[in-house]
């Protein structure tokens, strides 16, 4: 690291990402700074080429210096891409994993291989999918806000047994949280169900599809109206994106039973949530607009 050999002989990987976002080097630069710096430059495969034997990273103030500690990559959140755009989360070193020193018997990737790091995953959020995401959340907020004067079943589902204030803080929460995660068979996973500020989501690619492309949207095409539709609710791909937030959101509440593939295989309470939660909100979800542009 910056010109420090990591052959046999020094037998040595060091790197030091300091004390994350509250303590800054001599440049101005923190902890997590300096990761997404060097994470957007190089990327994962830039540390640990074929072949090679040192790496170079030139940065100023005490980030620049060698440190006690080996490499591990977690998810960063709070990263803002080109357009000034808060992502939901980045992939980048762990600035406090394996705190000391390990020891390398041949290269970098022998060093890597001892302190199994975890299987890269995108580094960037595609973009098609944040305005998706954000598309579905801001569509489903429309459920949690009351017109003055006019009763509405969506928003009083959501309010029980809290105040407007306490929901509008789980919602954003829950909305800084959502990801999406190829791992997710189902359309979405709520994590922490119930729990409301601890409550996360994960977003599997049936979220994201616009057709039926993608086992389990429960989409399909519709001659009438030249366009892919919801076989339920004849609801559009982003209405039904809306939906899906609201369901989900719901479980964070803990207002309607889990559905999920273990208690739920066949997806039967999942439907009958769809239906609560449509039947309440259907006015606002059918009044959104039909497509992300």
């Amino acid at each position: 690291m910056d010109g420090h050999s990591v052959s046999t002989s020094e037998a040595m990987f060091y790197i030091n990402f300091g004390t994350g976002t509250s303590s800054r080097d001599s440049a101005g630069m923190t902890a997590e700074g300096f990761a997404n710096a060097v994470l957007q430059a190089i990327g994962p495969a830039g540390f640990a080429p074929a072949g090679v034997s040192t790496i170079r990273i030139n940065v100023s103030g005490v980030e620049g210096a060698p440190g006690k500690q080996t490499m591990e990559w977690q998810w960063i959140t709070g990263v803002q891409d080109i357009h000034g755009v808060t992502q939901p989360s980045v992939f980048g070193p762990v600035p406090t994993a394996y705190a000391g020193t390990a020891s390398m018997a041949g290269s970098i990737l022998t060093l890597a291989s001892s302190v199994q790091p975890r299987a890269l995953q995108n580094l960037v959020p595609n973009l098609t999918d944040l305005i998706k995401i954000n598309h579905a959340f801001g569509d489903a907020s429309g459920g949690l806000t009351q017109v003055k004067g006019k009763k509405d079943p969506c928003h009083d589902f959501f309010m029980q047994g809290r105040s407007p204030k306490e929901v509008e803080a789980i919602f954003s929460s829950f909305w800084k949280s959502a990801f999406h995660d190829e791992r997710v068979a189902a359309t979405a996973a709520t994590a922490n169900s119930g729990q409301g500020i601890a409550a996360t989501l994960r977003l599997g690619n049936a979220f994201f599809a616009d057709d039926n492309s993608v086992p389990g949207t429960g989409l399909s095409f519709s001659f009438a109206n030249n366009m892919y539709l919801s076989d339920a609710y004849q609801l559009t791909p982003r209405q039904n994106r809306a939906l899906t937030i609201l369901h989900e959101f719901a479980h964070a509440l803990g207002l309607i039973p889990s559905d999920n593939s273990k208690v739920d295989p066949s997806g039967t309470q999942s439907a009958k949530n769809d239906a609560t939660i449509y039947e309440k909100c259907k006015n606002i979800i059918n009044s959104l607009p039909l497509k992300d542009e």
